[in-house]
């Protein structure tokens, strides 16, 4: 089995030496390491290229286009692995995460999109633990069904056929729902899906997320246009509630619920 690991950055915001560490430190060895470094400073560039000087599986390259969307297709087309993991630049993974992922596809060559679980970390690397580890559903028809209104697999350490994503046409939506487009996207294509139950990244969570109680009125919107344009293309009225969900009435009724049952 030919792996990659694929991360884009373009900014390091004093997370990355620990991420790109928890990666080549993985207990499984035999990988590729793709750093995409899209509209980066010449600093960065260097100090990701100090990285690949000390790592021969470290493969850098730097680009100048728009967006996270473009910047990992450009990264699948470098990857030489037929299955590739996806790593966030601040993000720490597990070390048997390669190691656990492999053996359960060895085991399962059927699934092309493998997820996971995950626990939250801060900006000190500390878990958080006023928020609960990840329960994402295990099996393929529980996770799916759900796309229509939640997107039932995790981004980062995310593990996939490289020819599944390249046949559903790689990802394509903007800045907050290029993953959970393409899972759609993968889904209507017939790929087969599967979390496993293991907590394998701890996934960090910056200031503004583990604060913020406002509504997110740009994610929202083009959440909401993704989902209208899967709905449209279907006609499957499930999208229509999941369009739902993203409305600020929607916001409101889950969080006015949840301040009720807190106060009994």
């Amino acid at each position: 089995m030919k792996v990659s690991v694929l991360m884009a950055v373009n900014k390091d915001d004093g997370f990355l030496n620990e991420a790109i560490q928890s990666i080549i430190s993985q207990s499984y060895s035999n990988f590729e390491f793709v750093i995409v470094a899209n509209n980066c400073t010449d600093s960065l560039w260097s100090a990701i290229n100090a990285w690949a000087e000390k790592d021969c599986r470290i493969k850098p390259f730097r680009i100048k286009i728009g967006g996270l969307a473009f910047a990992l297709n450009y990264g699948i087309e470098q990857a030489h692995g037929d299955y590739i993991l996806r790593m966030d630049a601040d993000d720490i993974a597990m070390p048997d995460l390669l190691e656990k992922k492999i053996a359960f596809l060895q085991d399962n060559p059927e699934v092309d999109i493998l997820g996971s679980q995950s626990v939250f970390i801060n900006k000190r690397s500390d878990i958080v633990e006023s928020m609960l580890p990840t329960k994402n559903p295990k099996e393929h028809i529980d996770i799916v069904e759900k796309f229509t209104y939640k997107n039932t697999i995790q981004h980062p350490s995310v593990f996939f056929k490289k020819q599944a994503v390249i046949s559903a046409g790689g990802y394509i939506f903007g800045y907050y729902a290029e993953d959970w487009d393409l899972w759609i996207r993968l889904w209507l294509n017939g790929a087969k899906f599967h979390n496993l139950s293991d907590v394998l990244i701890k996934y960090r969570l910056h200031e503004n997320q583990m604060t913020a109680q406002s509504f997110n009125s740009k994610s929202s919107s083009e959440i909401s246009g993704m989902l209208w344009l899967h709905y449209k293309k279907t006609k499957n009225k499930k999208f229509l509630f999941g369009i739902l969900v993203q409305t600020r009435f929607f916001y409101w009724l889950i969080h006015s619920t949840y301040r009720l049952r807190k106060s009994f």
